[in-house]
């Protein structure tokens, strides 16, 4: 199995375990392919592993582990949106209530999921277009996104449709869109509902 994986930017600080976790993975007989960013660091990995920048990482694995805590899930997420390949998140301290494995179960979780006992569990991701003079960008979202006024002294308006039917005029400081994965961040903060996150709702 190919195994990419995607870390937190300040991943040096966590180099002990993620050796541990590298080092099960390659004495379990699995390819392992790192972001470029951590090349630097490529002493201290195994010389078999790949590196490869971290937009070609998604194509080439066939798994992405989340080093790190849920901002770091979120991203890994952002980057795997449109492959249908699963994202398994490592939880290395700070807030991890995405992430289900740690250094305490690594082996024991990891041993698991080599050999295919695991579970796929579906979120709902947003997608959002913005269209500019000469072309479009499309962006992905596991938790929000934010309508924002910025600089602006004022409030705004934001005219929403939904499905192209007029649903609403807000008149604010900006809009939330949100996942049910991420009612309970942003949007819980600024007033909304905490939604399960199986629901299919926005």
């Amino acid at each position: 199995m190919k195994i990419g994986f995607h870390l937190h930017p300040e991943y040096e600080t966590l180099c002990e375990a993620l050796q541990k976790i590298v080092e099960f993975l390659i004495n379990n007989n699995q390819h392992v392919i790192m972001p470029e960013s951590a090349g630097g660091y490529s002493g201290k990995f195994s010389k078999s592993i790949e590196f490869l920048p971290s937009e070609e990482i998604p194509e080439k694995v066939d798994a992405l582990f989340s080093i790190g805590g849920d901002g770091t899930f979120l991203g890994a997420s952002r980057l795997m949106a449109n492959t249908g390949k699963p994202v398994l998140g490592i939880h290395l301290g700070g807030l991890g209530f995405l992430a289900d494995v740690s250094m305490e179960n690594y082996r024991e979780r990891l041993s698991a999921f080599l050999e295919g006992d695991y579970s796929i569990e579906q979120r709902s991701v947003l997608s959002a277009v913005i269209t500019y003079p000469d072309h479009a960008e499309t962006y992905f979202a596991f938790n929000d996104f934010v309508i924002d006024k910025g600089l602006v002294l004022t409030m705004i308006k934001v005219r929403t449709y939904v499905d192209d039917d007029y649903l609403n005029t807000y008149r604010s400081d900006g809009l939330i869109v949100s996942t049910p994965t991420g009612s309970t961040a942003y949007s819980l903060s600024a007033g909304g509902p905490n939604i399960s996150p199986h629901l299919k709702v926005i």
